[in-house]
This record gives structure tokens, sequence and C-alpha cells, in this order.
């Protein structure tokens, strides 16, 4: 069920995770619980951090590590995620491949 949603989320709101293929795609399923349960959230400025945005950011965070040696080893002093209310494409601009 978690995956479904997680594909629904991921689809909507990850341009790379749209231009992926399928093997990479079940490789970064299967990082993103894993990234979400290593770090404290921590909303910022009144933001509630919910399911969804956890999952966006934790794909954003692991895509550049798929096919890397070390994996998810390679955020092992992360400790934390703030996540502030504004959105960012609306301060820079949009991204050629996404928002990360």
């Amino acid at each position: 069920m978690a995956d479904e949603q997680y594909q629904d989320w991921l689809t909507k709101s990850v341009a790379l995770y749209r231009r992926m293929p399928q093997d990479l795609r079940e490789d970064l399923l299967k990082m993103i619980p894993e990234f979400i349960r290593k770090v404290k959230w921590v909303g910022q400025e009144g933001q509630h951090v919910t399911e969804e945005i956890k999952v966006c950011i934790a794909a954003e965070a692991c895509i550049p590590l798929l096919r890397l040696k070390g994996g998810l080893d390679i955020y092992r002093r992360m400790e934390l995620v703030e996540v502030f209310p504004e959105d960012l494409a609306k301060v820079s601009g949009p991204g050629v491949a996404g928002d990360a």
C-alpha cells in the first residue's frame, strides 16, 4: 500500500522520478523508508511535515545515490531535515529536472 501511495506522490511531485527507468524506481522506493527513519524531521515557521513531504524530500535526497557504492551511508552524519513552508521554485524559478 505504501509503495502505491509513494509512487503517486513521486509521480506528481518529483520530475526525475517520472523520467526514471523502472529498475531505478524500484531501488529508490527501497531507499526512501530507510532515509525517512534515519533522520529527525522538523517543520520550521509553522510548517507541518506530512508523510508526503517526507517521501518527496527523501526521494530528492536519494536519487543522486542510486547505483553509488555505499548508498545511504553517504548521509551517515545527517541527523536532521528542516522543512520550511516557502516554495523554493517560486523563489528561484523552475529547474530543468525538478526542484531539488
